[in-house]
């Protein structure tokens, strides 16, 4: 089932298919280190568990709860026992703390920040402030730490994967679902332009954003957009799967790109020339170039 949500293929998929199976011998993660932030619960388990069944070798677990990172971790052993998983307690807002971490893991191949905040949704005039800083300290300043941080260790065309939100795509009006949910979609607009930075500046490596799909999340839950917006559910296994085919050899043609999981991936890669010689998928402002 289709939300309201334009779609750039014309399939558009709300759970897993074949072409994203991490199984498949042609996204296998063999021999690769993996760090995933937010990986105590949501997507990030599920991205954790997904690319230990593409075969990685390390998957470094980082979150601010030592328990519900040791059950992704008690997962991973128990389904997993050939791909190491080690966890590593990190606020994400921490310069010290993300810095030790990168010193800790040291090198890696996949990078998804996952990690998120949000705020109950409000009128800016009725806003908690502090409360609506700290969501950008945790989205952004926490994206800046650990792309800071983890580059200067990256291995050789590595991949930087920032889970991002499509609502920054969407108008904001007083009647449609971003009304009063400026906290969360003006930090994750700001993810959107850091992953192009990352992407100019990683090397041989890629950054890629990606709308995971809608997900029934304890982070969706507080933004209130999903009690807004009724949409369709998707499965929380298409939001893991589109990650580790992201991650792989075919999905680098969308380096400094935004995508979403929804969209499908053949008819994406038939499209590779077109999204890579344009700005398509890139934020800006509309109309850009202008012509008078």
């Amino acid at each position: 089932m289709k939300y309201e949500i334009p779609s750039y293929t014309a399939t558009w998929h709300n759970t897993t298919y074949p072409s994203i199976d991490p199984s498949q011998p042609s996204l296998s993660a063999q021999g690769k280190t993996i760090v995933v932030t937010g990986a105590g619960s949501g997507i990030g388990r599920e991205t954790c568990l997904a690319f230990a069944a593409a075969g990685a070798s390390r998957i470094s677990l980082l979150g601010l709860q030592i328990e519900t990172l040791t059950e992704t971790q008690a997962l991973i052993l128990e389904h997993y026992p050939a791909t190491s998983a080690t966890v590593y307690v990190t606020d994400v807002t921490d310069n010290e703390a993300v810095r030790k971490a990168s010193s800790a893991i040291g090198g890696w191949d996949v990078l998804i920040l996952n990690a998120a905040s949000a705020v109950d949704p409000s009128p800016i005039v009725e806003a908690d402030i502090d409360a609506w800083w700290k969501v950008m300290e945790t989205n952004v300043k926490g994206m800046l730490l650990f792309a800071h941080h983890f580059l200067p260790t990256c291995h050789p065309r590595a991949v930087v994967i920032n889970v991002a939100a499509q609502v920054v795509s969407m108008p904001v009006t007083p009647t449609n679902p971003t009304a009063g949910v400026s906290a969360y979609i003006v930090s994750k607009m700001a993810q959107v332009k850091l992953t192009e930075f990352i992407s100019a500046e990683i090397g041989d490596g890629v950054a890629i954003s990606v709308h995971p799909g809608i997900v029934h999340t304890e982070l969706s839950d507080k933004s209130g957009l999903l009690k807004k917006a009724k949409p369709a559910m998707d499965d929380i296994k298409l939001s893991a799967h589109f990650l580790v085919w992201a991650a792989s050899e075919e999905g680098r043609f969308l380096n400094g790109k935004f995508c979403m999981a929804n969209w499908d991936v053949s008819e994406l890669k038939a499209k590779a020339g077109q999204i890579q010689e344009s700005q398509l998928c890139t934020s800006g402002i509309l109309g850009w170039p202008f012509r008078i």
